[in-house]
């Protein structure tokens, strides 16, 4: 091999070898991008499951206009529905609850929509009959009396603070409340219902909650007054299974914290019943 020879492998080589440079150099300059570019989509990723996951809507009956968006504002049970229907299985929805009623006129299904962890809560604390207020109706007179409900099974659960609850009392007379006579149901591994500082008032034959057929509930009252209902908690059916926790209830008109004859404490029942 000529000296020629040797000095052009010499450059062959030392061209191949800033070639090869250049495509570390170049490769390591997109793993950098693409890395950055993943940990912003992950980033993002992680925001958008947070405004998914956990949001916080406020209750005005006065507001001009509806904002259905996370920190935004309603004024009708409908727009609210229409808030929370699109979110992921198992949210966390936080509602500030504005001075006023709002009417529930219509059924919210957690089995067919999706579990929801629901959080009411008065913006301002104020005594019974003055609180931000949730206004159960009626919609089957004829046949029997049939009010509006909030199912939270399939892991949902319920959660009010400082608020009141209302059935309608505009009942007809001449016919029986349905077997749906209650404010939160359970379907599907049960429900989880707690209420702090709240008032539950409806006529005789109404109940807060109900344990259904071979379901787990849960219903914790704190400081509450049950006024002219039939029961706090219900049993509908055989085979289901109840948690009562309760500190400070105060019955009135008639109402009884639970069913006595549909539960056995220390059989389909774990209670510790404080009442005043």
């Amino acid at each position: 091999m000529s000296i020629n020879d040797i000095n052009n492998a010499a450059a062959a080589m030392n061209q191949l070898k800033a070639r090869y440079e250049g495509f570390l150099d170049d490769a390591d300059a997109q793993i950098a991008n693409r890395r950055a570019s993943y940990d912003e989509l992950a980033s993002d990723l992680v925001e958008i499951v947070k405004d998914r996951m956990r949001v916080t809507i406020y209750f005005d009956p006065n507001a001009e206009a509806a904002d259905l968006s996370n920190g935004g504002v309603f004024r009708t049970w409908q727009e609210f529905l229409s808030f929370i229907n699109p979110l992921p299985s198992l949210a966390y929805v936080k509602v500030i609850m504005q001075p006023g009623q709002l009417v529930v006129d219509q059924n919210y299904y957690s089995h067919i929509y999706g579990s929801i962890n629901l959080e009411f809560r008065a913006n301002v604390n104020q005594p019974a009959g003055q609180r931000p207020s949730l206004f159960f109706v009626l919609y089957d007179k004829v046949n029997f009396n049939q009010w509006r409900r909030i199912e939270t099974g399939e892991l949902g659960s319920f959660y009010g603070h400082h608020i009141d609850f209302y059935f309608d009392e505009n009942i007809n007379e001449a016919v029986n409340p349905s077997s749906n006579n209650i404010l939160f149901g359970a379907k599907g591994r049960g429900g989880q219902v707690e209420l702090v500082s709240c008032m539950v008032k409806g006529p005789t034959g109404t109940h807060l909650m109900t344990c259904s057929t071979g379901d787990v509930s849960s219903l914790s009252l704190n400081s509450v007054l049950l006024d002219g209902i039939t029961f706090g908690l219900q049993r509908s059916g055989d085979r289901g299974v109840a948690l009562l926790t309760c500190d400070v209830v105060t019955v009135a008109n008639g109402a009884e914290i639970y069913d006595s004859a549909a539960f056995t404490v220390g059989q389909n029942l774990l209670t510790s019943v404080v009442t005043v």
